[in-house]
């Protein structure tokens, strides 16, 4: 993590769109299209990939995020984009698919030991620590 230990890219957005909103005192500044933008194919313009991923066309990547929204703290569900960028977490979502192929699926990674991962990190923070 950068600067605040949290790797929950639904919540750093939605927390950089409420800051927005208090800075300037205008509640339709970065909105959540905007935001959703943000997320997909403007990540994707600013890494230079924008002609291969960052939105469903035919030609680019089948790079797919499916979200369970039938969640008691999702609900109800007026607008879809406020209920992924107010609401959502990333707990939440339950499948990946990255170029068509499934990276993720019912929350379990596909390729990697969740538990050896968690293993090393946990290592390296005694390093650190003990540094």
């Amino acid at each position: 993590a950068a600067s605040n230990n949290n790797l929950d890219l639904l919540e750093e957005i939605s927390i950089a769109a409420k800051v927005q909103k208090g800075i300037t005192a205008d509640p339709t500044v970065l909105d959540v299209k905007t935001c959703m933008k943000m997320l997909t194919i403007w990540a994707a313009e600013a890494l230079g990939v924008e002609k291969e991923i960052g939105s469903i066309e035919i030609g680019k990547r089948a790079n797919l995020v499916l979200m369970n929204l039938r969640k008691p703290h999702l609900q109800p569900v007026y607008d879809i984009y406020s209920t992924i960028i107010y609401s959502a977490k990333a707990s939440d979502i339950e499948d990946v698919f990255v170029n068509g192929i499934p990276v993720i699926l019912n929350g379990m990674h596909q390729f990697i030991d969740e538990d050896e991962l968690i293993d090393k990190a946990i290592w390296w923070a005694e390093r650190i620590r003990n540094s």
